[in-house]
């Protein structure tokens, strides 16, 4: 009997501190997709082209799971793998240019599922709602995704607005994602034909639309101090959560 090969796919994310039009502001995830084998040895990798960033980050989202966990990173050229992830996984390379996410011995059904490589500039202290801009890489080609305001600070009770606009693409599946300091990303919302479907702990002070068939937002309608974090916004194709 052969072993049934394990499915790994990919969707890059970067977060870019600014709103940024220009293609030139590209990063590439490899391989866009891959079968392994158990017990294989797996090699995924991201290249980004922005002079300021300093680490590349590595996540994980298990098959039918709607969150991210941090994997590990490379701050220049120091590797940090976190704890759960350590003798089963590695990084290597050089932050600020191209770094390297090794699976040391593949198994089913624990590594299936999809991994996303980013790159930012390490900041010891976020004190405001910070925003980024979101790229999505595919195999032949790279698709960017604008998210604005950069940052937001607000008085308690106040609302907040954030937005984001699909420049060249007209995906079905809209995003909205949360990262508290030190947590994992959560997924917040997600928007099919302009229907929002809410986590249960979102279902409450949040609000999110479809504005146009390139532009979503999500609205915080009273701020709160457990509220600060970082905020994301992407889309996709197909639905990002499906089994594969």
């Amino acid at each position: 009997m052969t072993a049934s090969p394990l499915i790994i796919s990919i969707i890059t994310l970067i977060w870019i501190g600014g709103v940024y039009l220009s293609k030139e502001k590209q990063v590439f995830q490899t391989p866009a997709e891959l079968l392994g084998s158990p017990n294989s040895v797996v090699n995924l990798s991201l290249t980004h082209h922005i002079s300021s960033y300093d680490t590349i980050l590595w996540y994980q989202r298990s098959v039918g799971s709607s969150s991210l966990k941090l994997i590990g990173y490379m701050n220049y050229k120091n590797p940090k793998v976190e704890k759960e992830f350590e003798g089963h996984f590695d990084v290597s390379g050089d932050g600020e240019k191209t770094a390297f996410l090794h699976i040391l011995n593949l198994t089913h059904p624990e590594d299936s599922g999809e991994y996303f490589g980013a790159a930012i500039k390490m900041i010891p202290d976020i004190t405001t709602l910070t925003f980024f801009v979101l790229w999505a890489a595919g195999v032949s080609q790279s698709v960017l995704i604008t998210q604005w305001p950069r940052y937001i600070s607000r008085l308690p009770d106040g609302s907040a607005e954030m937005h984001c606009y699909q420049n060249d693409t007209d995906y079905e599946y809209l995003y909205w994602y949360r990262q508290l300091r030190g947590k994992d990303i959560q997924l917040v919302v997600y928007l099919v034909a302009g229907s929002a479907t809410f986590e249960e702990e979102f279902k409450s002070g949040f609000q999110a639309v479809t504005l146009t068939e390139k532009q979503w937002s999500l609205t915080i309608s009273s701020v709160q101090e457990k509220d600060e974090a970082v905020y994301l916004c992407a889309a996709s194709l197909h639905s990002a959560v499906a089994d594969l």
